[in-house]
């Protein structure tokens, strides 16, 4: 997430430019007719939930009706989403955080001296290796790794909803920005036997893959992102941090002005995907390293008056790892 004092400045200011256009008077008559069409649509969405075509028609005209009568209670409306949709855009920038990279470039020595692991594999591990971290959407982590036959699932609900989590999205609060990071790896320890840094070789296979994205409007001034991605790693740690490299495989952000979205992130090939990585931490001869390979799913939110939620569910295995040190 972006440092505290940016966010709370970038925040204060859109708050600052929504009063300015917004009487008290304004915002009362639009948080009735907010909480007006919310109590409706309870009941009416109930009614007809068994016909889904009716379900999503009623659904679209409930939200434009309302989005009418809050242009005519609220004279700079169109100002308002004018201001609401730059302020979101940022936003979501600032929480789209890039993660180390594998550096393409790197190629293996002539005549290189790898040991090779398969499985059974000596370690297994799941959840974020990256220090610090902190998952704030709801998250309902089903995932897990299987060192004997080096399988490595990702299996997860994510959901935010900030209305019912902050309560203050109403009108012109605070937009909550939101993540979480699943992951899976194997791997083993690896011992130099010289002083240097570590060249590590992962092969890993896509057995399958599908994450799905999703937001839904919960009425009213109505703006929201999601986003998520897929990446394979490399790891190698020490008990007090190391590095983690990635390679993106597939990304989506899906984005909305208030309409109901639904999409999902582009195919991964069921295929053979290898990585190679050089570490920039040098490592002791005798020390134990931690080295792990897998897959990893991150996501972000930006909502106002809206849910989002991902759903991602991927089965890879790690074939092989081969570790060597070099100068």
């Amino acid at each position: 997430m972006p440092a505290p004092t940016e966010l709370c400045a970038a925040q204060h200011a859109f708050l600052e430019r929504t009063r300015a256009l917004v009487s008290s008077d304004e915002a009362a008559q639009a948080r009735a007719e907010i909480a007006a069409t919310r109590a409706r649509w309870a009941v009416r969405g109930t009614a007809i939930a068994h016909d889904a075509t009716s379900w999503d028609a009623e659904r679209a005209l409930a939200r434009r009706q309302l989005q009418t009568r809050l242009a005519a209670v609220l004279a700079g409306y169109a100002e308002l989403r004018k201001a609401q949709r730059s302020h979101f855009a940022a936003l979501f920038t600032k929480a789209q955080l890039p993660l180390p990279a594998l550096d393409p470039h790197v190629v293996l020595p002539a005549d290189p001296e790898l040991t090779q692991y398969r499985s059974p594999f000596s370690l297994e591990r799941r959840g974020p290796l990256s220090a610090g971290w902190l998952n704030t959407m709801q998250v309902q982590d089903r995932s897990f790794a299987r060192r004997e036959i080096g399988h490595l699932v990702v299996d997860a609900d994510l959901s935010v909803d900030p209305d019912a989590t902050w309560g203050l999205n109403e009108l012109f609060g605070l937009v909550p920005l939101h993540q979480a990071w699943l992951s899976v790896a194997c791997g083993t320890v690896f011992t130099p036997a010289s002083n240097g840094r570590l060249m590590i070789a992962a092969a890993l296979h896509n057995f399958y893959s599908r994450v799905n994205l999703s937001l839904r409007d919960e009425w009213g001034l109505s703006e929201g992102a999601v986003s998520a991605e897929v990446t394979l790693f490399i790891a190698a740690l020490r008990p007090d941090g190391g590095e983690v490299l990635h390679s993106l495989v597939s990304a989506r952000a899906l984005s909305s002005d208030g309409d109901d979205a639904n999409g999902e992130l582009p195919d991964i090939e069921q295929r053979p995907f290898n990585l190679l990585a050089a570490t920039e931490t040098a490592f002791r001869a005798g020390e134990s390293v931690m080295v792990l390979a897998g897959v990893s799913v991150r996501s972000a939110s930006a909502l106002n008056d809206m849910r989002a939620s991902v759903r991602p569910l991927l089965w890879w295995g790690l074939d092989e790892l081969r570790i060597g040190v070099i100068a």
